[in-house]
């Protein structure tokens, strides 16, 4: 039987709920672990940990501070968090095969959320001189030669990045437009939402000079809208896996879970969790 004479059942809210969980722990791991726990680990203070950055308190240190080792490993440990734990999912769907196809949708989409973040942070926006890596390499000389070697990374991990987790799990969608689209954009689409929903509950929405969280947010969000235009438009690649294997139906516990996890990113994390004291004060 061809793909295209096949029905597959995709349940749009479990889908939604499942997106939203794979990004609340993608963003929540890079802001919160990857640098807030880590400048606590580090002895800093941390005033606040929002869904879109964190503020570590500026007078507990000299301004010469940014460009020790130290300060360097905060920096990039979002971005290594994101891709050590992204790696790991993907290798959980690989090797253990999840039965449970909710749990497969998990895998699946936290691996791509964590990927397409690790390349957004290595290339495209220390190409544009911002983010965490243009601040580790300020001070090192010569500057423009570790730009280059960040971004060369960047682009040498972009394929994997992006073709590993389609070689995983999606199968071969020919025919089956509709079940893509669903798949790819309706998630883009429930992240979006939440990501925005949550900058607006900001502190640092209106204050003048530094970074606009707004702008921040809309910088990734454009990213997985990439993301979701390339597989849409790349047939390749695929897994081996039928059609079938994607189907996803209604369940009532990730319902609620989503629930619980929106709720958690919009109105505590995007306020802000703080402050949190270094270890040794």
């Amino acid at each position: 039987m061809e793909n295209s004479e096949r029905n597959v059942k995709i349940d749009i809210p479990t889908l939604v709920a499942i997106s939203i969980i794979t990004w609340v722990l993608a963003v929540s791991l890079h802001e919160v672990v990857g640098h807030a726990l880590t400048a606590v680990f580090l002895g800093l203070d941390v005033k606040l940990a929002t869904s879109t950055g964190v503020e570590i308190l500026s007078d507990q240190v000299s301004y010469d501070l940014w460009s020790t080792s130290n300060v360097r490993t905060l920096l990039a440990a979002g971005t290594v968090i994101n891709f050590i734990t992204g790696a790991a999912a993907l290798l959980i769907l690989h090797f253990r095969k999840p039965t449970s196809k909710a749990k497969q949708y998990l895998l699946w989409l936290f691996a791509t959320f964590s990927f397409v973040i690790v390349i957004m942070y290595l290339v495209t926006t220390t190409a544009i001189g911002a983010g965490d890596w243009i601040v580790v390499v300020q001070n090192l000389n010569p500057r423009n030669l570790y730009i280059g070697i960040i971004i060369g990374i960047g682009i040498l991990l972009a394929l994997p990045c992006y073709a590993l987790p389609l070689k995983e799990w999606m199968p071969d969608m020919k025919g089956n437009r509709l079940t893509l689209l669903k798949i790819t954009f309706i998630p883009v689409i429930a992240l979006t939402i939440t990501q925005i929903l949550s900058t607006l509950r900001s502190p640092y929405l209106k204050e003048l000079g530094g970074q606009n969280p707004m702008l921040a947010s809309t910088f990734v969000c454009i990213h997985l809208v990439l993301w979701a235009i390339l597989v849409n438009l790349i047939p390749v690649p695929r897994s081996l896996r039928e059609i079938e294997s994607i189907s996803l139906g209604r369940s009532p516990i990730w319902l609620v879970t989503g629930i619980v996890f929106f709720i958690f990113f919009v109105f505590i994390l995007g306020a802000g969790i703080g402050p949190l004291s270094g270890l040794g004060d």
